[in-house]
Parts: structure tokens; C-alpha cells; sequence
């Protein structure tokens, strides 16, 4: 163990998992108690965590929550693993099994936000929306739980209520691409030319590099009379792809 702590510390990644492997092996063999094992699981999934190894990290922690079945935290990372993976049921149960515990609110919004992808994977929309909300009321600042609302307002036609969440999870995040995007295309939807090339600013700002992006903004700029803004936004897209024809038409 103290071997796998300090590769750990050095920052010898496959070492210390491969030591962690190794002391856990000898643990069981000599049948330590159950409490001395649970640290090395914690390290080793954390550990795999880092490498992005998720089918492993997933492994260690199914094994970490029959050492530790109560342990909330634990168990909201399972199930936000599984579902990640497409393990829909078993991430349901798991994350029921949270909230059963009443854990503290990291916890349960975690759980929520699992239960709120497995609704909203299943096309439930009213059972995503609320648990989307729930986890937004624990977790004020998760981002992509206001982003996932938006997208099931949107299934679900709600469009003031999905253009609001967007809203939220760019304030929350304000350089989370994918809301800008959004928003930028719901405002275009809705005939809202100046806030749909208000939002695609934002996006560009973030990401300049996207040709589709550029144009999209250059094109909404120029209904709206921007010209300059728009021939600088065809400008860009040219200087990203040579031969695009529309840029150069535009």
C-alpha cells in the first residue's frame, strides 16, 4: 500500500495502479478486514478516473460499493458511470438506492441528474424535467443539468421554459459552448434574428475555429444588417476552409 501511495504521489500512474492490483491480491489472501481495503479501491478508482480508463474505474467501484454498500457518494458515482455507458437500468436502481439513503445534497443531485438522463433516454419528458429541476435546486451550478432541462423542454415543445434553461446554464457556465449553440438556434427558430446572432457571438468567442459556426453567425448578422461583422465572419470561414463556396458568395 505504501508503495502504491507514494508512485501515486510521483505521479507514476500505471505503477501505482498495478501496486494497488498487488496489495489488494495479498489482502485478500490474508483476509484483512474489510475497512483496510477500502482506501486502495478508492485510490485505484480514482486512479483509473485520471487515465479516463472508465470500464475499469466502473469495475473497481462495483467492487467498492459491496465493501461499502451505504456509502451514498460511492454509490451516485456508479450509477452516473453506468449511465454513461448505457447501463440505463442498473444507473436507475442505483441511484434510487441514493435517494432511499437521504444522502447530503451533492449526492442526491447527483442521483437526480442520473434518473433525469434515464427519463430523458426514454423519452419520458415530464419524469426528466423533474428531476433535472430537482438537481438544479441542490446543485445550483451544474451546468449541464440546466442543459439537459433545455433539451427536454425543447422535446417537449416547451419553448419559453426550454430557451430559460439555456439561459441558466450559460450564466452558470459561461463558456459552456453548447448553450450558446442552443440558444443561437431557438432564437433563429423563433424569428428572433438579433438574439439568435447575439448568442452565436458568444459562441464564436468561445470556439473561433468552427467554419459552420462562423458562417451561421456571419449569415444572421448580415439579415440583420450587421455587414461589417458579417464580412469579417465570411472573412474567417475562408481562412478556415478556402473553397467554401457560400462564404465566398455571401
Amino acid at each position: 500500500f505504501d508503495k502504491a501511495i507514494k508512485f501515486q504521489r510521483e505521479r507514476k500512474l500505471p505503477q501505482a495502479i498495478s501496486a494497488y492490483i498487488e496489495y489488494i491480491r495479498l489482502a485478500k489472501i490474508a483476509k484483512v478486514a474489510t475497512n483496510a481495503l477500502i482506501p486502495a479501491y478508492v485510490n485505484l478508482a480514482t486512479l483509473y478516473g485520471a487515465q479516463n480508463s472508465i470500464k475499469e474505474q466502473t469495475e473497481t467501484l462495483h467492487e467498492l460499493t459491496k465493501l461499502a454498500p451505504n456509502n451514498a457518494g460511492i454509490l451516485a458515482d456508479v450509477a452516473n458511470l453506468d449511465i454513461s455507458q448505457g447501463r440505463f437500468e442498473e444507473a436507475k436502481s442505483e441511484a434510487e438506492q441514493v435517494l432511499k439513503m437521504k444522502p447530503a445534497p451533492t449526492f442526491a443531485a447527483a442521483a437526480h441528474f442520473t434518473l433525469g438522463i434515464y427519463y430523458l433516454q426514454k423519452n419520458e419528458l415530464p419524469k426528466a424535467q423533474q428531476e433535472f429541476l430537482q438537481t438544479t435546486k441542490l446543485a445550483p451550478n451544474n451546468a449541464q443539468a440546466f442543459m439537459n432541462l433545455a433539451i427536454s423542454y425543447a422535446r417537449d415543445k416547451k419553448i419559453p421554459q426550454a430557451i430559460a434553461a439555456a439561459e441558466n446554464a450559460r450564466r452558470v457556465a459561461p463558456k459552456l459552448l453548447q448553450a450558446y449553440v442552443f440558444l443561437g438556434n431557438f432564437y433563429r427558430e423563433s424569428g428572433n434574428i438579433p438574439k439568435a446572432a447575439q448568442a452565436l457571438d458568444g459562441a464564436v468567442a468561445i470556439e473561433p475555429k468552427i467554419p459552420n459556426l462562423q458562417f451561421e453567425r456571419a449569415l444572421l448578422h448580415q439579415q440583420i444588417g450587421d455587414f461589417t461583422i458579417a464580412l469579417k465572419g465570411y472573412l474567417s470561414v475562408l481562412e478556415l476552409e478556402p473553397n467554401n463556396a457560400s462564404a465566398r458568395l455571401n
